[in-house]
């Protein structure tokens, strides 16, 4: 392929033809079988992620099909964009990579994509951090949890978004180009290699905001939902709406379960192998299994919502009653009716 032509083939060039460099080639998977599997897993969240996340979108903002506190359904709109980020940027590439055994994206796209990721996986941590945290305000204070709009949680959300600018922005000022192809997660990613001392404190800063704190907060205060729910429901001051309440509890259990071998790892890490050059088992497979098992948080909220959120099963009812008439020997829709319901205003505070 020549590159001496316009400056259009040359961008192609660098797009489609030239392969960053490579981090741990030796470490490269060599059993076909095990990485068509990792891939497949890979493909399967990505689609199953694509379509939940969109359905999940279509169905709260146009369809309005998901009613709870409106507070809780923006931070769920938001959570949604962070998953399909991540599809897009994180998973689908890594899937590529795992069945060609290779980056076969460009040199442009490698460096992209953990200027693009890194801010999606942040984002998930702090919008379900946020949205338990509302919820348990909602139900200690339902007086004050009144006056509270969707609105304001979104400009919450656009200040969240912000703050995950924290790692690019790292990576711009420090070494931009610090990027490469690492065979241990089968993807690009920054190698932090530049500059160590200045890294080991950004490091342990943007962890602990971004990792720690709401890996706990999440925890406790999914505890303190429930514990809190009891009580007002034992006390009879008022009804309590248990959609609002599992929904919000179970979306912080799966992020609490699918982060726990990652959070496992962040504590290890540095006492289990100092050698950073010569990474052992604990950093190569171990890591793929924790990184991996950060995709069961990716593809759950859709299921959650789907067993939790009374309207939202409903609006997926109907779909499919709309979608299956268009075949024979098929009981039709039943139900313009239900549809309209659908489209009410949102009455509930859950």
């Amino acid at each position: 392929v020549s590159t001496q032509s316009t400056g259009k083939s040359k961008l192609v060039f660098i797009f489609a033809m030239t392969f960053p460099n490579s981090t741990h080639p030796e470490l490269a998977i060599k059993d076909e079988a095990v990485r068509f599997t990792w891939a497949g897993w890979y493909i399967f969240v990505t689609i199953t992620s694509l379509i939940g996340e969109t359905i999940i979108l279509i169905a709260s903002i146009k369809y309005k099909a998901i009613k709870l506190h409106g507070v809780l359904v923006a931070f769920i709109q938001h959570i949604a964009v962070s998953d399909l980020l991540i599809s897009i940027t994180m998973l689908f590439p890594t899937a590529v990579s795992l069945i060609t055994n290779k980056w076969v994206f460009g040199t442009v796209l490698c460096y992209m994509r953990p200027y693009l990721s890194y801010p999606g996986y942040q984002a998930a941590s702090l919008l379900v951090c946020g949205m338990t945290t509302c919820k348990l305000l909602i139900l200690k204070y339902p007086l004050i949890s009144f006056t509270w709009t969707a609105g304001q949680a979104h400009k919450a959300c656009t200040v969240i978004w912000f703050l995950c600018l924290y790692w690019p922005l790292c990576f711009l000022l420090v070494e931009k180009d610090d990027v490469s192809f690492d065979y241990i997660p089968y993807t690009c990613d920054y190698e932090f290699s530049s500059k160590p001392r200045v890294w080991e404190v950004l490091q342990r800063i943007g962890i602990v905001i971004f990792f720690f704190v709401p890996t706990i907060t999440i925890a406790v205060t999914a505890v303190m939902i429930l514990t809190v729910a009891r009580r007002v429901a034992k006390e009879a001051r008022q009804g309590v709406r248990w959609q609002g309440v599992m929904t919000v509890v179970l979306t912080a259990a799966v992020y609490s379960i699918s982060f726990l071998p990652m959070t496992v790892y962040r504590v290890s890490a540095p006492f289990v192998e100092k050698d950073v050059s010569k990474p052992g088992q604990f950093k190569i497979t171990y890591y793929r299994v924790a990184a991996s098992s950060l995709t069961v948080n990716v593809i759950a909220n859709f299921f959650i919502y789907s067993l939790t959120v009374n309207s939202f099963r409903a609006f997926l009812r109907v779909k499919a009653q709309r979608i299956t008439s268009c075949f024979p020997n098929i009981t039709p829709s039943q139900g313009n009716a239900e549809e309209g319901l659908l489209r009410t205003p949102n009455p509930g505070r859950s």
